[in-house]
């Protein structure tokens, strides 16, 4: 009788178990597809809009403007939202990459008219990215900053953040805008660093993450799945894609000389892209969220889908304006 009940006791374990498992199974399925067809909408929405900028002269480079500001906007919203910042102050705080967006607006009509035929870059760039729009991100800073909430604790800490996102993903938005307007697939391309850095290091760190360098944790406090191995798999991927892609296609033309140029640009890109990974990741580790939205079903927010692009962006803006930008 006791071996009997023993045997039951048993099976009913392994029933357990096994329900366990399909659960997981199911969970994972689930998420797998939701995550799909958050991506599917995401692209139904954004590559019009990159094509709608580029090719549709005013009404398309107008709602461009709008849906690039409106997503840059909510990036902004969702970090002082995970700060805990009053919702109020963290709307009107955020409605300050408007103006930033459009500072001179001569200069903003004439791009929305025009296009990159009467605004090259160059000029566009130095007219908008001046001290005068990073006065203008400024207020956004000290409008947060008036919540008694900011002063609770990590202080030194959130005004790092402050500054980090607000100044990378302002031109982030602004730089993408203006690209678009100039020369389109630039975006698709840029965009594709970060894409193709991002998969291939997953796809590497799952066939070599325990076989290389021992299963050495990139960065194991602030996201303990990625690997040494996993980054240089990307690395190499992406780098190769950016350096030939970048120069067959002319990104680079401008620069002088234009190969040594695509080397060099190409590997310091794939590098910050992991680096803009974990800086958004460590602004979350300190701000204690697991995600800064639940926007994009599981994407999370606006931010943790352009982490990475977002800095990639910044540098290469960065980069336009040290060389002289693009005649």
């Amino acid at each position: 009788m006791l071996v009997s009940n023993e045997k039951e006791n048993i099976y009913i374990l392994k029933d357990k178990k096994s329900v366990n498992y399909e659960n997981k199974e199911n969970k994972k399925s689930s998420d797998l597809k939701t995550r799909l067809i958050a991506a599917f909408v995401i692209l139904v929405i954004f590559i019009p809009t990159i094509f709608f900028t580029g090719l549709l002269k005013v009404p398309g480079r107008s709602i461009g403007f709008c849906i690039f500001t409106i997503t840059g906007a909510y990036g902004l919203f969702e970090v002082f939202k995970s700060m805990k910042i009053n919702i109020y102050i963290s709307i009107f705080a955020s409605l300050t990459l408007f103006p930033f967006m459009s500072l001179d607006w001569d200069y903003f009509l004439s791009s929305i008219q025009n296009g990159s035929q009467s605004v090259p870059l160059t000029e566009f760039i130095s007219n908008n990215l001046d001290w005068k729009g990073f006065v203008v991100l400024l207020s956004s800073i000290i409008i947060v900053m008036c919540d008694p909430n900011f002063y609770k604790d990590k202080i030194f800490k959130k005004i790092l953040i402050l500054f980090f996102s607000i100044y990378v993903v302002a031109t982030f938005v602004k730089f993408t805008w203006v690209l678009n307007i100039h020369t389109y697939y630039f975006v698709f391309f840029f965009a594709g660093i970060a894409i193709l850095a991002d998969t291939m290091a997953y796809f590497g760190g799952k066939l070599f993450g325990k076989k290389l360098f021992k299963g050495a944790k990139l960065a194991p406090k602030l996201s303990p799945k990625k690997t040494w191995a996993g980054f240089l798999f990307g690395f190499l991927f992406s780098a190769t894609f950016t350096i030939l892609l970048g120069y067959f296609i002319g990104v680079w033309n401008d620069f002088d000389p234009e190969i040594i140029t695509s080397i060099i640009v190409g590997i310091i890109l794939c590098s910050i892209s992991p680096i803009g990974d974990l800086s958004f990741s460590a602004i979350k580790r300190t701000l204690e969220v697991k995600d800064f939205s639940n926007l994009i079903p599981g994407h999370g927010g606006i931010l943790d889908r352009i982490d990475s692009l977002s800095l990639i962006m910044f540098s290469t803006a960065i980069i336009y304006l040290i060389n002289g930008g693009i005649n």
